[in-house]
C-alpha cells in the first residue's frame, strides 16, 4: 500500500480529479476531491505483489477542475516488488511488520484471510506468509490468521 497527496497550493478550494492506472491492470482507481486551499488530502492506494523481482509501470495523472488555464501533473512510477528469496523455499526479506498482513493494509482482517485462502488455491503463495514455518501454505496457516483476527 501507498499514498498518494494532492496538495491544493492555490487561494481558492479546487475539485481535483485523479486517475492511477498500470502496465499490468493491478491499479484501477480514479475519482474527485475537493480540497480546500492551502490544504491537502490523501488517498490510500492498495495494492498486493507476491511475486519476487516483478515490475510495474504505474501512472499517476492527476488535474485541477477549474474554468482556468491549469495544467494536469502525470506521474510515471515504476514499482518493483519487494520480496527477495533466497532459493524457492527460504523468504530473505519479508517486509510485513506487521503479522499475518497479507495485503499489507497495516491491519489483519478477514480480508487478509481471504486473500490466503485464494493464494492456496490458486497455488500462488508467497512463502513470507507462511505462518507457522513449515515451508508450507496450508489449512494450519489459515487457522493461525483465523486466530490473529480472533485475537485482535
Amino acid at each position: 500500500m501507498f499514498e498518494l497527496s494532492i496538495y491544493n497550493e492555490g487561494h481558492l478550494d479546487y475539485n481535483f480529479t485523479y486517475n492511477i492506472s498500470d502496465s499490468l491492470g493491478w491499479f484501477n482507481e480514479y475519482g474527485n476531491v475537493n480540497i480546500d486551499s492551502y490544504s491537502n488530502t490523501t488517498i490510500p492506494i492498495l495494492g498486493f505483489v507476491n511475486q519476487p523481482s516483478l515490475t510495474n509501470s504505474l501512472t499517476v495523472n492527476i488535474c485541477p477542475d477549474s474554468i482556468y488555464d491549469t495544467e494536469c501533473k502525470t506521474f510515471d512510477i515504476e514499482l518493483l516488488s519487494c520480496l527477495e528469496f533466497e532459493s524457492s523455499t527460504i523468504c530473505l526479506d519479508c517486509t510485513n511488520s506487521i503479522t499475518g498482513d497479507i495485503n499489507y493494509d497495516q491491519t489483519v482482517n478477514i480480508l487478509d484471510i481471504l486473500t490466503m485462502v485464494n493464494c492456496i488455491l490458486d497455488n500462488n503463495c508467497n512463502l513470507c506468509f507462511d505462518l507457522n514455518g513449515d515451508q508450507e501454505l496450508n489449512i494450519l496457516d489459515i487457522l493461525i490468521m483465523v486466530n490473529i483476527v480472533l485475537d485482535e
